[in-house]
């Protein structure tokens, strides 16, 4: 009897799958049952767009995004359970990011009111260096445990009671460094540098004597010493904003020079700077260097005069005694030099990069439309297009997918020799928008043998533009103009901001590895036509690495 019923299972498994397989959608019809559910779930018919995923899935249970899309669905039309399942396929088939999808999952068992499952979900998305734990206890899927304290410890949000002021500091910093461990793309897996560790227990028994401002400007070196250009502590911002001179400056080829000033004291713009307290810049600049977060020597130019003009940082390298009240001695255009007093106050206009100066003379055109992410204009003279490229970014009014199509179809109306792009202001955005431009650089550089590319980059270049112009130097045969970028074409990025519990300092932690170009080790792209810009070029409004562009055109 046994023996029977073991052979009659055998039997109606294999006609199962007998009919399983007469049923398989042929390879065309599968292809049109994909394009149905893409557009079922796009349209809004969600439903429908589930039960077109599933048929697929039956079919090929290897395809991650759809099971992902499934996912989607099921989410959207609150079966959370059936949506948990689903985007556990997707997890286990490698769909995109680990610990964003293993939060999902949370998310879905918290709406479905499943404690021990969502919990449990959370602690393995925070394992896999989850970015956003500080947002969980405000996620309306797990709003019922607000008050639970395991979900306070997993969101990261435990205080423990009745701490001192040093104590509290000392829990930051433990808890700065844990989350170093947790989400740094290098220290994730690696042990923190021997000299950071003892940088950060020196700073533990420090607390006691320190201000805060003193504290947060340590803390700066210890994430600078993670090695990259964006882990830092948001000092010139957010909830711990340390105290600036109201001044920014720029490291010009001829020495650093007032840029900017408030308009009480508009007579600094354009004075170059002798010293800031006792010491000149180069040796400011010197002795901040392990304060400086960075990818590459260049980016200390940058980041150096956030730094040199915040007053804390300033008195740890010895500069100044007194934070509030910081000499600067200038050399005017006339020759003559003076001395004035600074004060330091909390906020200030933080300019980023260059803007136009007070000049008769109009600004050249890396000076203007500033405020516009992207835009190119005809150059006959050249025999040019330049585009300006100043945020990866998508603008209100055209996203850049449409701008890049735009500036193709100009390309091939106009067919000029030499298309020009200016990226000295660019730094970066979201480099997931970057491949319909790049393909509209490529369809340009193959339109005729005589179309060629220039680049001009600056020290302002990063973070996603790097990874823009090491694609165009990989791509294409462009030629690099101006200054090398403050970064690297393959780096450690990502803002990924972190909020210290007792003290509220929020600090940036990188959490990626950024390949712009695999085979491409440099610290930089070196421009093969160098050239740099001088303070009397900048304010009299000439451009002279443009001017060097044109230039080699026109030598061509």
């Amino acid at each position: 009897m046994g023996i029977k019923r073991v052979v009659l299972i055998g039997v109606l498994a294999s006609a199962l799958a007998q009919s399983v397989a007469a049923q398989h959608l042929a390879p065309a019809d599968y292809y049109r049952l994909s394009v149905e559910a893409n557009h079922a779930l796009y349209g809004g018919q969600l439903a429908d767009a589930a039960q077109r995923f599933a048929r697929l899935l039956a079919d090929h249970p290897g395809n991650g995004d759809f099971w992902e899309k499934l996912g989607t669905c099921y989410e959207r039309l609150h079966q959370f359970s059936d949506a948990a399942n689903a985007y556990e396929h997707a997890l286990n088939l490698a769909v995109g990011s680990r610990a964003y999808i293993e939060n999902q999952i949370a998310g879905m068992w918290g709406d479905s009111g499943e404690r021990a499952k969502a919990l449990g979900w959370l602690k393995k998305a925070n394992a896999d260096a989850f970015e956003h734990r500080s947002e969980i206890l405000s996620d309306a899927a797990f709003a019922k445990w607000k008050d639970d304290p395991e979900f306070i410890a997993v969101a990261g949000q435990t205080k423990p009671a009745n701490l001192s002021r040093n104590q509290q500091w000392q829990f930051d910093l433990d808890f700065l460094l844990a989350e170093i461990h947790r989400l740094h793309y290098r220290y994730r897996w690696d042990e923190l540098p021997a000299d950071l560790a003892a940088t950060a227990a020196t700073l533990r028994t420090q607390i006691p004597n320190l201000t805060d401002g003193q504290i947060i400007v340590r803390m700066q070196r210890i994430l600078a010493r993670l090695g990259d250009g964006h882990s830092l502590v948001y000092f010139f911002f957010g909830n711990r904003e340390l105290k600036r001179l109201p001044v920014n400056l720029y490291f010009f080829s001829d020495g650093l020079y007032v840029m900017h000033a408030p308009a009480a004291q508009t007579d600094l713009i354009g004075c170059r700077v002798l010293k800031i307290g006792d010491l000149d810049p180069e040796t400011i600049l010197q002795r901040l260097t392990p304060y400086i977060t960075r990818d590459n020597d260049d980016m200390r130019r940058v980041m150096g005069v956030y730094f040199m003009t915040t007053p804390e940082f300033l008195r740890e390298i010895g500069a100044i005694s007194d934070v509030d009240h910081v000499a600067l001695t200038v050399e005017a255009p006339s020759g003559e030099n003076k001395t004035v007093t600074l004060e330091a106050a909390v906020g200030g206009n933080i300019i980023k990069s260059l803007v136009p100066p007070q000049s008769p003379t109009p600004p050249p055109l890396y000076l203007t439309r500033l405020d516009e992410p992207y835009w190119f204009v005809e150059l006959p003279e050249a025999r040019a297009v330049y585009f300006q490229f100043h945020h990866v970014m998508n603008a209100p009014s055209e996203n850049l997918e449409a701008f890049s199509a735009r500036l193709k179809s100009f390309l091939d109306e106009k067919r000029p020799d030499n298309l020009i792009i200016d990226v000295r202001h660019n730094n970066g955005g979201n480099a997931q928008l970057l491949p319909p431009l790049l393909r509209t650089l490529t369809q340009f550089e193959g339109s005729k043998p005589s179309a060629r590319i220039y680049v001009i980059s600056g020290r302002s270049t990063f973070s996603a533009c790097e990874i823009f112009i090491a694609q165009v130097e990989m791509l294409t045969r462009a030629i690099f103009a101006g200054e090398p970028s403050s970064s690297s074409p393959n780096f450690i990025g990502e803002d990924v901001p972190v909020t210290l519990p007792f003290s509220q300092v929020t600090v940036s932690i990188s959490t990626a590895y950024h390949q712009g170009n695999g085979s491409d080790p440099w610290v930089w792209i070196a421009p093969t036509i160098p050239a740099a810009l001088s303070s009397k070029e900048y304010f009299a409004n000439r451009d002279p690495i443009l001017e060097a562009v044109i230039n080699v055109i026109k030598d061509k």
